[in-house]
């Protein structure tokens, strides 16, 4: 368990937790308002981690909707090697979606927005993407 706060603001990481490659998942507190993070993480010249803009944040409830997928975006991943054609793209919340490629071994993770003007949702740079063996590790 990491524990930091910065006195200036109400911030405090509470956990990180190694999720494969560079990928970690860690929970913060700001302004009493809780976030789970699914983040990749650079190192300096000194070895310390710290993260980067690559990854994706999730609210409480985001993040419990997103759990309650788990099971469905795993059982897409099992079957991914047997089925080629098989597809996900799910929205979990605060317009955050988990998609599967048929051709790609990946789960990416990342929000999408609708430019004004425009009807079809695209994806921002605010995201995640996973190898099938980091997901495993996330699930264990």
């Amino acid at each position: 368990m990491v524990e930091e706060k910065r006195s200036k603001t109400a911030y405090t990481k509470q956990f990180r937790g190694h999720i494969g490659g560079d990928k970690f998942l860690a929970t913060s507190k700001y302004n009493k308002m809780e976030s789970v993070h699914m983040r990749a993480y650079s190192s300096d010249e000194s070895g310390r981690l710290y993260p980067t803009k690559s990854g994706v944040s999730f609210d409480i409830p985001s993040w419990l909707l997103f759990a309650n997928e788990i099971p469905n975006i795993d059982q897409v991943i099992r079957l991914h090697g047997v089925d080629s054609d098989i597809v996900l793209k799910q929205c979990i919340g605060d317009y955050i979606y988990v998609t599967v490629n048929a051709n790609k071994p990946f789960v990416n993770i990342r929000k999408l927005i609708i430019p004004k003007g425009h009807t079809k949702a695209i994806p921002t740079k605010d995201g995640l993407c996973m190898t099938f063996k980091q997901w495993d590790s996330f699930l264990h």
